[in-house]
Parts: C-alpha cells; structure tokens; sequence
C-alpha cells in the first residue's frame, strides 16, 4: 500500500518529538556534548535551543544525534542515548 502526505507527516511528527527528547536528556546530561563543529568553533549541547533545532534539516538533526551519541560513546562510563 503506498503511503499518503498523512503517513509521512505522522512519520515526521513522530521524529521531531523523538528530537525533542532526546534534547531534553542531552541537556540535562551532557550539556558538554559538541554537537555542531564548524572549523574551528565548537558549539555544546548546554547552548542550543528549541528554534535551533526547528530551524535544521531533517539530515542535520540526525547529524546532532550522530554527535551526542559519539560524545556519549566517548565516555568512560556512558549511558547510548537513544530516540526511542
């Protein structure tokens, strides 16, 4: 059966709330977490906001992910965060 405008909406509401979570955990836990590098600047997770990660890409918001869960990974004694 092939998905309708709704499917994929539901799909991506879906993703955002999953976003919105994870952030919140992020935060709270590893506000030390780079997330975006971009030459040499270096920006944490204790300095994004809610308009920030409204105003990326699908693809950039997975990218974020991809970093919080490196910077996790990193860590001697760390917890995989994940969306779901």
């Amino acid at each position: 059966m092939r998905k309708t405008s709704n499917d994929y909406r539901k799909e991506l509401n879906g993703f955002k709330m999953g976003i919105e979570s994870t952030e919140a955990h992020i935060i709270e836990m590893f506000p030390e977490a780079i997330v975006v590098k971009r030459g040499l600047d270096h920006f944490k997770a204790k300095y994004i906001t809610k308009q920030w990660i409204d105003e990326l890409s699908v693809e950039s918001q997975l990218n974020y992910i991809e970093a919080i869960e490196e910077h996790t990974a990193s860590l001697e004694k760390h917890h995989q965060v994940s969306m779901y």
